[in-house]
């Protein structure tokens, strides 16, 4: 009876903690912020800002604002659970990708998945449409934005492959 005892007593303590402690635990496991790969204000693109926006429940988030002066709209990036939003300034940059195409003077291969759920298939055809150079689009149909180079491998990699042998 003393045994069946501890055994509840300790079940018992084990789910209280459990219960108190689940979102310290859930932060744990599912967020991985780098605090020491960042990069200073002055290696910042021209013309990005770094700013910060306080939450009502005082949580400060920290951004990256890349105006264009061409639009109305803003894009909000979240970055994702892991590292910090510094990692992402590329994904951030190639978003201003449609209005540096014209300049493009090499010969150009498209590659998109009709099921592109990051970046919509749309988007891809207006960038191939606005190259004025050589180009040469391919569409892998059903396929999305993570998975085309793995199941669709022939597909992308047989362009690519051809690409680079004979050009366009």
């Amino acid at each position: 009876m003393k045994n069946k005892l501890v055994i509840l007593i300790t079940l018992l303590l084990v789910l209280y903690a459990l219960f108190h402690c689940r979102s310290m635990a859930i932060n744990m496991i599912a967020f991985h912020p780098d605090n020491k790969d960042t990069i200073s204000n002055n290696n910042l693109p021209q013309g990005m800002k770094e700013i910060f926006i306080t939450t009502e429940d005082g949580i400060k988030l920290q951004c990256y604002h890349l105006p264009n002066h061409n639009s109305k709209q803003i894009v909000i990036f979240f970055h994702g659970n892991a590292g910090n939003i510094s990692h992402r300034i590329d994904d951030l940059v190639k978003f201003r990708n449609i209005d540096k195409i014209q300049n493009i003077k090499c010969p150009v291969l498209v590659i998109h998945g009709t099921e592109d759920q990051v970046v919509p298939y749309e988007k891809g055809v207006e960038i191939y449409n606005k190259l004025q150079t050589k180009k040469k689009m391919v569409t892998v149909t059903d396929a999305g934005h993570n998975n085309i180079s793995s199941d669709f491998s022939r597909e992308y990699w047989k362009p690519i492959a051809g690409f680079i042998a004979n050009g366009i």
